[in-house]
This record gives structure tokens, C-alpha cells and sequence, in this order.
């Protein structure tokens, strides 16, 4: 009780990984990209706040796909170090 008041207690939201590719456009005649990302955050939209935030460059030309909360196997192989981790890129 704090000053006469009950305080509930709210849960911290848990933060999960999710996956994401990142569709960038080719310039100049050359072929586009997908980047694969994993990002920590506590759900889809916020993920993909957390990875346009992070990758500025990405904002005005990608197109952004959700693929879904990652599985312990693939934490297990990727293993991030980081809340956005970029797993590669493929052309």
C-alpha cells in the first residue's frame, strides 16, 4: 500500500524473437535483396519498430515481412547477441 493506495502489480510484457525479412529493391539495374533479421521485442508491430529503427536505411525503400515468433531451434542456431540481429542477406 502506498499512500492509502492498493499498487497492483502489472508483469513486465515478456520480449520474444521474432522473424522478419527485409525486401530491399535492386538500384541501378542490379538484382534487390532480402535481408533476414531476428528481433527481441514483445510483439509483431513493436518487432518492426525495433528493426525500422534500428536500420533507418531500410525505412523508405524495404518492404518488411513478419514471419512469425522464431522457435528454440532456431534461437539455438542463430544465437543473437543483440534485440535486432541480422541472420544475412541474399541476393
Amino acid at each position: 500500500m502506498e499512500n492509502g493506495r492498493l499498487r497492483a502489480h502489472i508483469p513486465a510484457m515478456e520480449k520474444k524473437l521474432w522473424k522478419l525479412i527485409a525486401n530491399v529493391p535492386g538500384v541501378a539495374g542490379k538484382p534487390g535483396l532480402k535481408e533476414y533479421y531476428v528481433v527481441r521485442e514483445v510483439d509483431e508491430q513493436s518487432a518492426i519498430v525495433a528493426l525500422l529503427s534500428t536500420r533507418t536505411d531500410l525505412q523508405a525503400a524495404a518492404t518488411i515481412e513478419l514471419r512469425g515468433q522464431a522457435d528454440q531451434a532456431f534461437i539455438e542456431w542463430v544465437q543473437p547477441d543483440r534485440d535486432v540481429f541480422q541472420v544475412m542477406v541474399v541476393s
